[in-house]
C-alpha cells in the first residue's frame, strides 16, 4: 500500500466525521425548528425500525458524533480496500459497493445491539 493513499484515507477521514457530523446536526436543527414528528437523520431512522430504539434517545450530539465517525470509516475502509486491490474498475465498483453495504448493516446492526443492551430500547416494546 502506497504511503500516498494511506494520507489521503486519514485526511479524507476526519474531513468526512466533519462533514457528517455537521451534516446530521445541520438536520437535527431543521427538524427540532419545524417540530416534525419524524427523524430525518438515515441512521437515527434505521436503528429506530430495526433495533426498535428510541429516537429522541438518539437525538444527541454524541451520537450524531458516533454516527458521523462510523459513516467516514465505513467510506474510508471502502476506499483503501478498493484502491489497494488491482482489479478492473468494474470489478472494483461491485466490490466497494458490496463491501459498503456489508459494512452499513454489520456495523449499525452491532451498534443498534450495544444500545439495546445499554437500555436504549423503546419502552413500549419492553412492556409487551
Amino acid at each position: 500500500m502506497d504511503k500516498e493513499t494511506i494520507y489521503v484515507a486519514l485526511i479524507g477521514f476526519a474531513i468526512m466525521v466533519c462533514f457528517f457530523y455537521y451534516h446530521n446536526l445541520f438536520k437535527l436543527n431543521k427538524k427540532n425548528k419545524k417540530k416534525k414528528k419524524h427523524s430525518d437523520i438515515m441512521e437515527i431512522r434505521y436503528l429506530s425500525i430495526t433495533a426498535n430504539i428510541n429516537k429522541e434517545l438518539l437525538m444527541h450530539r454524541r451520537f450524531l458524533l458516533l454516527f458521523g465517525i462510523i459513516n467516514a470509516f465505513i467510506v474510508d475502509i471502502v476506499f483503501v480496500i478498493v484502491m489497494v486491490i488491482k482489479v478492473p474498475i468494474f470489478i472494483k465498483f461491485v466490490l466497494g459497493l458490496f463491501l459498503f453495504l456489508g459494512l452499513i448493516y454489520s456495523i449499525y446492526g452491532i451498534l443498534g445491539k450495544i444500545l439495546v443492551m445499554k437500555g436504549f430500547e423503546n419502552d413500549e416494546h419492553k412492556r409487551n
